[in-house]
């Protein structure tokens, strides 16, 4: 039991750069082919007759920055794929430590909008595809318990956090603005609910002079099981942006 471990026996490393790029490719993957989905088969004579079905927006908010694809797929229903980047940084106190976090944000979604013909409010159901990235990085400057223990400064140095999340998440939600209503240009509003089909997985490391003492090593693990408990199921979305209908 006195044998030291040294960190990654225990524990997969972090991401890394290669890692986030991949992930990040994968969301824009899954966007390009549900919009290879979307897209409807019609002759010249009925697109001809048919009125505009397509709109394209942009929109931001706390899931990222980015753009939306809309087909109205029938009277009352209407289809976006939506894909957002982007990354938000802040500190939070995470049981006893306090971290910087940095959340950052890599999805697309596809959502079914149903509504009262020509009616702006909507109610909304989705699933997104997430390579979503959230970590963080502490510093204790005085002794800080950690997996029930406490540490020294010394012994802790510095902690680094990462969290996987899963890559499906499901998405319901309320919004307003339909751009097959009224003018070309539309005003759009989401807001909602992310939930996370199942918990994110935690990882910490540390190197101060404890690192890869069993002892310590024991109270980080005891540490990540903690911080995946206290880390939230769901996620807010609230989502403006603005579109443009075709035709």
């Amino acid at each position: 039991m006195d044998e030291a471990r040294s960190p990654e026996a225990k524990r997969r490393t972090g991401w890394g750069l290669s890692g986030v790029r991949w992930r990040s490719k994968e969301a824009w993957l899954w966007a390009v082919l549900c919009l290879g989905a979307l897209v409807p088969v019609s002759t010249d004579a009925e697109d001809a007759a048919a009125p505009a079905r397509w709109a394209v927006g942009a929109r931001g908010g706390t899931i990222g920055v980015g753009g939306e694809v809309a087909w109205a797929a029938a009277d009352g229903l209407t289809l976006r794929l939506v894909a957002h980047g982007g990354q938000f940084d802040h500190d939070e106190r995470i049981r006893d430590v306090r971290y910087g976090v940095d959340l950052g944000f890599a999805n697309a979604g596809l959502l079914a909008d149903v509504h009262a013909p020509d009616a702006s409010f909507r109610v909304t159901l989705g699933v997104f595809h997430s390579a979503d990235e959230w970590s963080g990085r502490a510093r204790p400057e005085r002794p800080t318990r950690i997996g029930g223990l406490t540490f020294s400064p010394a012994d802790i140095g510095t902690i680094r956090a990462e969290a996987d999340t899963p890559t499906t998440v499901a998405y319901a939600g309320i919004g307003f603005g339909n751009p097959f209503r009224g003018g070309q240009w539309t005003v759009t509003m989401d807001v909602g609910v992310w939930w996370f089909l199942a918990r994110p997985e935690v990882r910490l490391t540390a190197d101060g002079r404890a690192a890869g003492f069993w002892l310590f090593e024991e109270a980080l693990e005891e540490e990540e099981r903690r911080i995946a408990d206290w880390l939230p199921r769901w996620w807010p979305v609230l989502m403006l942006g603005i579109s443009y209908r075709f035709g």
